[in-house]
């Protein structure tokens, strides 16, 4: 429910975690975890600013979307999410909280889902979610650390979490299918006794979020059922070859 994701509730929440992670910092310092807050709390204000100009603007021209204007707000915002998740991954213990990544991935797929944001915006930060969601299925598959399963879980929640908005789900779909297809054509090249282990192990986890997503409703009309199930076909035909 994207409604409770707005509430008084979530705030404490992040606000404890921000703190926590400014004291375990080297400048543990009062005044300078002050200082911190200040400019975070200034931050929000200035992008709630942004944001309600952003909602009081119905006639929107080319200008009003340039790099730094009232409605980058948002595109930056995505932006910054998509590349921080990458970071985090690329140094897993350096993760934050998983609640935190949960909770803000939510918020990303609400935005998506029922943000109602102008075209121009909509589709820059689907771009920007769709590179992320490429990105992230590689993440899973190339992943041969030892203990990787928490953070392989952890991806994947984040992946079928995105499914479940409806302009993303198409690039989810195709991207699992891809990163299955390069898994196919890794064991048909492979003798089996070298087929690494691993890779048997991180591909269960696309296998699962597929299944998820494809669970989930589609929108009526949309032809993607159908679509779905014939690719679906097609790899069940490649996966019996091996």
């Amino acid at each position: 429910d994207c409604s409770s994701l707005t509430s008084e509730q979530t705030l404490p929440v992040v606000t404890s975690i921000s703190l926590s992670a400014t004291s375990n910092s080297p400048r543990n310092d009062e005044s300078e975890v002050n200082k911190e807050m200040f400019t975070l709390h200034t931050q929000f204000l200035q992008s709630l600013i942004r944001i309600r100009k952003i909602a009081t603007n119905r006639t929107p021209t080319a200008e009003t979307f340039a790099l730094g204007s009232d409605y980058s707000v948002v595109t930056d915002s995505v932006t910054h999410f998509a590349e921080s998740l990458l970071v985090f991954f690329a140094k897993p213990k350096s993760l934050p909280p998983a609640s935190l990544l949960m909770e803000t991935t939510e918020s990303v797929a609400c935005l998506m889902q029922e943000g109602k944001l102008p075209m121009p915006v909509q589709t820059e930060c689907t771009k920007r979610v769709e590179e992320l969601v490429k990105k992230l299925v590689k993440v899973i598959m190339d992943n041969t650390e030892v203990n990787r399963f928490q953070e392989q879980e952890l991806v994947a929640k984040i992946l079928i979490v995105l499914g479940q908005c409806p302009s993303l789900r198409a690039q989810i779909f195709s991207n699992l299918l891809s990163g299955m297809n390069h898994f196919i054509d890794y064991l048909l090249q492979t003798n089996q006794a070298e087929v690494d282990v691993s890779s048997f192990e991180n591909v269960f986890y696309l296998f699962w979020i597929l299944e998820q997503i494809l669970q989930q409703r589609q929108p009526a009309g949309s032809g993607a059922a159908a679509e779905n199930v014939m690719e679906l076909e097609r790899l069940q035909q490649r996966l019996d070859q091996t």
